[in-house]
Order: C-alpha cells, then sequence, then structure tokens
C-alpha cells in the first residue's frame, strides 16, 4: 500500500498546483497542522528522502488526497503560481479539470501506440502535407503573381518599351518591386486575389507531383499546372 510523508505530501502538493518554491518548509507546517487538527494517524513509517537518517511518519493515499484537496485547498490554490489554478472555485472544480486533462492524456497516448503498431505492421509513413496560406512556397508564389499582376499593369504589350514614357513607368515599378510591403499594399488597392483558389491549386498540384512520379500527365493534370502558370487565374481588377 502507498504512504506517505509530510514531505512527500508537501512535494505532491507543489506539483499538483504548480507552485514555484525551492523550500516546502512553510507547506510542511501547513500539513502538520492539519494533521494534528485533523486526528490523521498514520499507517506505516519510512524515509522522507534516501539520505535521510531517521523514519517518518507515513499516511495513506487517501489521507493525502483529504489533505491537499480538502484541507489545504483554498492554501494551495492561493500560493498556485498558475493563474488558471487560482480561478478554480473548488477542488471538485479542480479535480475535474484534472480528470478530464487526463482522459486526453490517455486518448492522445492510445492514438500514439496505435501508430506505433500500424507503422510496425506496414512500414512508416508520413503525415499528408498541406500547404497554407502562410507556407513559405505559397507567399512566394502569391509574391510572384503579385509582380506579373502589377508588370502588366505598368507595362503591357501595347506600351512602347523605348519610349520615355515607358522607361519612367519601368523605373517606378523596379522601385515599387523593391519592397514587397509597397508592392503587396499597391496590389490590394488594384486587385483582389483568389488566395484560397491558389492554396488548394498548389495542394493539388504538389499531390500529383509526388503520386504520378515517372507517370504520364492527364489532360485533368496539364490544365491544372497551366492554370498555376497563368497570374491572371488569381487575379481580378477591384470593381470602381
Amino acid at each position: 500500500m502507498k504512504c506517505y510523508t509530510v514531505l512527500e505530501i508537501a512535494q505532491k502538493g507543489k506539483e499538483k498546483f504548480e507552485i514555484d518554491m525551492k523550500d516546502t518548509r512553510a507547506l510542511e507546517k501547513q500539513i502538520r497542522l492539519v494533521i494534528r487538527r485533523e486526528n490523521i494517524k498514520p499507517i506505516d513509517k519510512k524515509k522522507s528522502t534516501p539520505s535521510a537518517r531517521n523514519d517518518a511518519n507515513a499516511y495513506s493515499e487517501a489521507d493525502k488526497d483529504r489533505i491537499l484537496d480538502d484541507f489545504l485547498f483554498n492554501y494551495l490554490r492561493n500560493v498556485s503560481n498558475n493563474e488558471a489554478v487560482k480561478k478554480f472555485k473548488s477542488s471538485a472544480e479542480y479535480q475535474k479539470m484534472a480528470d478530464e486533462a487526463n482522459e486526453e492524456y490517455y486518448e492522445g497516448l492510445e492514438r500514439w501506440q496505435q501508430e506505433e503498431e500500424d507503422r510496425a505492421r506496414y512500414g512508416d509513413f508520413d503525415e499528408p502535407y498541406s500547404m497554407t496560406e502562410d507556407s513559405e512556397v505559397v507567399k512566394k508564389k502569391k509574391y510572384q503573381i503579385i509582380s506579373e499582376a502589377l508588370f502588366d499593369l505598368y507595362l503591357s504589350d501595347e506600351v512602347d518599351l523605348e519610349g520615355d514614357e515607358a522607361l519612367k513607368k519601368a523605373a517606378a515599378l523596379s522601385q515599387i518591386l523593391n519592397s514587397q510591403f509597397v508592392a503587396e499594399n499597391l496590389f490590394s488597392k488594384l486587385f483582389d486575389f483568389k488566395i484560397a483558389q491558389l492554396v488548394e491549386d498548389m495542394n493539388s498540384s504538389d499531390y500529383i507531383a509526388q503520386e504520378m512520379v515517372g507517370g504520364d500527365l492527364g489532360v485533368k493534370e496539364m490544365k491544372l499546372f497551366d492554370k498555376l502558370s497563368n497570374w491572371r487565374n488569381y487575379v481580378s481588377l477591384k470593381r470602381k
């Protein structure tokens, strides 16, 4: 049967209520006061630490829980360094939270064990990678599209690239593109960006590239790659 000395009960309370204290003597004093007041009897004797010279009174697990969760709950809650713990109104509320956290932990542990068993049975496998708007490759593609859209707006095919006006526009565009912040802000005032569509298409193309290594691309796949290569598919001018 498990039993706990006053020092061990103090250590358990410190851990459970997330109390940042190196010296537990003040907490041990509170525990001893409760033991005397409630006339809690020891069930055994043991050393509190391997280096302790003498055995100390040891109390049952049930008494340890009563001391921490009932008699000293308010004290431990108030000295806790965790603001979330301080908000609990009762030990029952705190215990409910702890039980839920433990349940989530064991469910996660079971999932991990199942994955390890599957990995051992079927071989190693990776979770499918999915790009998001914040993925670096998407950010680069997005800025490429922004640059191409601004270039087209400032320097269309109809402009005489050797004329003075075209040179002025080219110089202005060059300065704009030198600052991604400026370019993106100018773009946002002029265009709407179908970012969700871009992310979806990039994920689809990435999946195709991985699944069809060495294989022939079909019409559908070729259309997708063509779509990604044309910035106009993801950009539209804002309506005035």
